[in-house]
């Protein structure tokens, strides 16, 4: 199935910014926080500062990734912390905020339109789902303005859904990444 969103530049929506930050303070504190923020670069410092994001605004996929490389280098959590951080988040708002939602998912549900919920966080190129029984592709094309990091925030996401709608050993992974980051394809399995 292949969904064609219509952004000129990727983005995040607000509550991946205030979510992410929320989780860094249970997992690591109010100072690893406070550390991250310094570390930002550009304008995206002050709007966190002056708390200008707002959970329901979209801004630039580009300074998503400006907020993970900054907690990236200031905790020294590597990949493992932005997946736990990711995962965390996501638990959060689907047992909190979307909790209705998840009362009617199953897992193949879930894998089936993973591009609908992905809706919810981000906006930008294309998605083509592959969905088999307990293997999901998700391929992603044109979208700009992504990293690394961004990729595997997404990718333990996407697990920590299947998790919350009662999947069994759910396991997401970043399985390429195109040179330019603006392409990539996610792998998610479950039992």
């Amino acid at each position: 199935m292949m969904l064609a969103v219509q952004v000129a530049n990727s983005q995040a929506k607000g509550t991946n910014f205030s979510g992410t930050l929320q989780s860094l303070k249970e997992i690591r504190g109010q100072n690893a926080v406070d550390a991250a923020v310094d570390n930002l670069r550009g304008p995206l410092r002050e709007q966190v500062r002056l708390r200008q994001l707002v959970p329901v605004g979209w801004y630039s996929a580009a300074d998503f990734g400006e907020l993970l490389r900054a907690i990236d280098a200031t905790t020294g959590g590597g990949v493992q912390l932005i997946r736990d951080l990711a995962r965390a988040t996501t638990e959060r708002d689907f047992t909190g905020l979307h909790r209705m939602v998840v009362k009617l998912l199953s897992p193949s549900t879930v894998a089936q339109h993973t591009h609908r919920l992905l809706q919810l966080y981000f906006r930008g190129g294309t998605i083509d789902v592959e969905s088999k029984p307990h293997v999901v592709l998700i391929r992603f094309r044109g979208w700009h303005g992504f990293t690394p990091l961004v990729w595997e925030d997404l990718s333990a996401s996407a697990e920590a859904v299947l998790h919350v709608v009662g999947a069994k050993n759910p396991r997401g992974k970043v399985a390429s990444v195109s040179v330019t980051n603006a392409d990539a394809t996610l792998e998610l399995r479950y039992d």
